[in-house]
């Protein structure tokens, strides 16, 4: 055993935001969510996401609000900026955004929207992307080093990514029911320790 299994994990919840430079590993599970890992090398302080939506609600909150990717990102950036980190430093490694249904003509690809919502917020703040696995059929679990920047990602069981996806499309419909929303937009790419 070494001293990173010893570490303390933190269990992200769909919507969480958690930051810290102490020595600790982040994980989440993903199916169409995606999650951001952004870090400070030099300050060595970083956090993890898990964006339910893209974009951004226009009114209310209801608790609602970190489910959506701008709040989201916006309040992970401060948190690490909070600790000590600086803005201009963040390094980012994004995963998830598993498309786990055949989508019949119509129907919104939310899986590719993520995806493509991340990589562009990214570009627009200009965010270097040190590594990403977006896209794909699998849900994964992602763990995450805030103080290193490691991540390893782990591909889930078919079955139990069902049970992923039929949880996220629980929430995604209840979140839309209870809040106004706006949505901006499908990026499928990949590559499973990201150093």
């Amino acid at each position: 055993m070494n001293d990173r299994d010893e570490l303390r994990l933190v269990r992200l919840p769909m919507g969480g935001v958690f930051a810290s430079g102490t020595p600790l590993k982040i994980t989440t599970l993903l199916g169409s969510c995606v999650a951001a890992c952004l870090y400070d090398p030099g300050a060595k302080i970083g956090g993890m996401n898990h964006i339910l939506l893209p974009g951004s609600m226009q009114a209310g909150d209801d608790g609602l609000a970190t489910r959506y990717g701008v709040h989201a990102m916006e309040l992970l950036i401060n948190r690490i900026m909070k600790l000590g980190g600086s803005k201009q430093n963040l390094r980012a490694k994004v995963f998830g955004g598993a498309k786990m249904l055949a989508f019949a003509p119509g129907l919104i690809d939310i899986a590719a929207m993520n995806s493509e919502f991340i990589l562009e917020f990214l570009k627009r703040e200009r965010i270097p992307l040190a590594a990403y696995s977006l896209g794909g059929t699998s849900a994964v679990t992602v763990c995450f080093e805030p103080t290193t920047g490691r991540a390893q990602i782990r591909r889930i069981p078919r079955q139990e990514g069902r049970e992923v996806l039929a949880h996220e499309t629980t929430c995604e419909a209840r979140i839309y029911r209870a809040a106004p929303r706006l949505i901006e937009h499908s990026s499928t790419l990949f590559k499973d320790t990201y150093e």
